[in-house]
């Protein structure tokens, strides 16, 4: 099954615009938004919700320390492997490809918030420099 869309790409694209014009949102305010334009259908609220639930147990099992031992498999919508057991070493490199991807991203990010802290600070730095 395909991936239901429960809001029209116009109104996607009119809440992104309001999240980047605010510059912090509360999810309330943006739940505001989103109902205004969300499509219901009850019986694909009920499938997504015990979807939801079955994601949530598979993310939450972990090992003695604390790490995730249950990962969603990249490529393979669904799809979930246990690295303790799971015997399928081209299942594993995709999920050794989708953590590396996601570090990288995160690094990217942090690189992101670095810069836009420091641009804060120098703004205020500024600011008190010509009112102090």
């Amino acid at each position: 099954m395909g991936r239901q869309i429960a809001i029209s790409s116009e109104a996607r694209e009119y809440i992104t615009d309001e999240i980047e014009r605010r510059g912090l949102v509360e999810v309330g305010d943006i739940a505001v938004l989103v109902e205004k334009h969300y499509q219901f259908d009850p019986l694909k609220a009920r499938e997504r919700e015990i979807k939801a639930w079955a994601r949530r147990l598979l993310g939450s099992l972990k090992a003695q320390d604390g790490t995730r031992e249950v990962l969603a498999v990249k490529g393979s919508p669904g799809l979930f492997a246990h690295l303790g057991t799971c015997h399928d070493s081209k299942i594993v490199d995709a999920i050794i490809k989708q953590l590396t991807e996601k570090r990288n991203g995160l690094d990217v990010t942090l690189k992101m918030a670095e810069r836009r802290k420091a641009e804060i600070e120098g703004q205020q730095s500024l600011f008190e420099a010509t009112n102090g």
